[in-house]
């Protein structure tokens, strides 16, 4: 008789394990999801105070994409100049 408790016993602990071990994980991806949407909160405020003190700096407000875009423009037109000019001296 007493084999069979023990087996019970057994049987008992190891599924408590696992359910301790289930909790764990559920725990441990509920708080880096909560991490992620921190991060992107976090993001969002720093992008803001960039904002905010680039305003500070200038007097006036602009927008980070317009001038990321002129950015682009302005680069494509000097990588032509910049082939161009090589094009010439290898010519």
């Amino acid at each position: 008789m007493s084999r069979g408790n023990s087996f019970l016993k057994n049987k008992e602990l190891k599924q408590a394990k696992l359910e301790a071990e289930k909790k764990k994980i559920e725990e441990k991806h509920k708080g880096t999801n909560q991490e992620q949407i921190g991060r992107e909160k976090f993001q969002e405020i720093a992008d803001q105070r960039f904002q905010n003190k680039i305003a500070e700096l200038y007097g006036s407000k602009f927008d980070a994409n317009k001038m990321m875009d002129n950015a682009k423009k302005s680069k494509k037109r000097l990588d032509a100049q910049k082939d161009i000019m090589f094009f010439k001296k290898w010519e």
